[in-house]
């Protein structure tokens, strides 16, 4: 099962669906307030909350998640909350920070929240030929067959997304995670969320979490670095 980011849909997914679909079979859904799911304003965990009943509705038996950023976050949640119901789990950049440490951090993260929000906001007002231009010259790197997907994902969100989302520090979560986990890192310089250091003590500290870095790679590492980041995701799902 596939969860995507925020601003993305399930069908973001695509390309990578394609290169494992013929190991498994490929389930990418739209979270709550994105693609063509219910816009009701998401509260904290909900998404972990609908993840599980998808699972649970399926019958699906001990699945394989993979989630990028926010649905990063949401795979990582739900496998430290069941971990019983999950083999193993990938999680390419997932929004994780350090502790906080007092009103200027919480501050930061307010601030990347409403940053967030006004992104929405722009593309809610453009069109989705406006919405493709101005993508490529975001992403130039990006593969042609990535941007249907996004563009419809970006008309598609909620602005309401937002009220929902959890930037918890990563130590809430990663000590809960008991299954083979691999976490997929790009670079700091070029937007990576988890940064050398965190992925290094990571690393260090939990063994049943391997990490890996992408040159090359920033927040978007499986379009910024797409054959390198499915030949990592396969020699890790098919041992």
């Amino acid at each position: 099962m596939l969860c995507h980011g925020i601003t993305d849909n399930g069908l973001c997914f695509t390309r990578v669906a394609r290169e494992l679909e013929d190991a498994f079979d490929i389930i990418m859904v739209d979270a709550r307030g994105h693609g063509e799911s219910t816009k009701a304003a998401p509260e904290p965990d909900s998404h972990v909350e609908d993840l599980a009943g998808i699972i649970a509705v399926l019958d699906l038996q001990q699945p394989a998640l993979m989630g990028h950023s926010m649905g990063a976050r949401t795979v990582a949640a739900y496998a430290a909350a069941y971990p019983e119901r999950v083999s193993r789990i990938v999680l390419e950049d997932p929004p994780w920070r350090e502790l906080p440490t007092g009103e200027k951090n919480e501050e930061e993260a307010r601030q990347q929240l409403e940053m967030f929000r006004q992104v929405i906001r722009s593309f809610s007002k453009l069109s989705a030929a406006e919405a493709l231009i101005q993508g490529k010259a975001m992403s130039p790197t990006w593969h042609d067959d990535e941007f249907p997907a996004w563009v419809e994902s970006s008309l598609q969100v909620a602005e309401n997304v937002i009220d929902g989302m959890a930037l918890e520090p990563w130590q809430t979560i990663v000590p809960g995670i008991q299954c083979p986990t691999l976490l997929v890192a790009g670079e700091e310089q070029r937007g990576a969320m988890v940064t050398e250091a965190l992925r290094r003590q990571i690393d260090a500290d939990y063994e049943v979490i391997q990490t890996h870095q992408l040159e090359g790679a920033g927040h978007n590492i499986r379009r910024e670095t797409f054959e390198p980041f499915v030949a990592l995701v396969r020699s890790f799902l098919i041992p």
